[in-house]
């Protein structure tokens, strides 16, 4: 299973760049009507408020990314806190 994560900082990074980081939350997300929930976390160490700004702009991003592809179908539901991501993180590794 693939997971895929959003990290919010203030920091700048490099493409590529390798940095630690911890799970905050999660968003749900249906892609082509297949789950594909996004992953939140911060930089170890780093505080990072999702708020309800954040959300709109995660949710706007996300439902706009992939709006040039024909066909593409894509919605986002709930923000959920931090047991959300590690329940999903422990499943992946089943």
């Amino acid at each position: 299973m693939c997971l895929d994560c959003f990290l919010l900082t203030l920091t700048p990074i490099r493409s590529g760049e390798i940095v630690e980081a911890e799970p905050i939350g999660m968003f749900e997300q249906i892609e082509d009507e297949k789950e594909d929930h996004n992953i939140l976390a911060v930089r170890t160490g780093e505080q990072f408020a999702v708020t309800p700004q954040v959300e709109n702009a995660l949710r706007e991003f996300v439902l706009n990314v992939f709006a040039h592809v024909p066909g593409k179908s894509m919605s986002v539901g709930r923000f959920l806190g931090k047991d959300a991501p590690l329940n999903l993180i422990e499943a992946s590794q089943r």
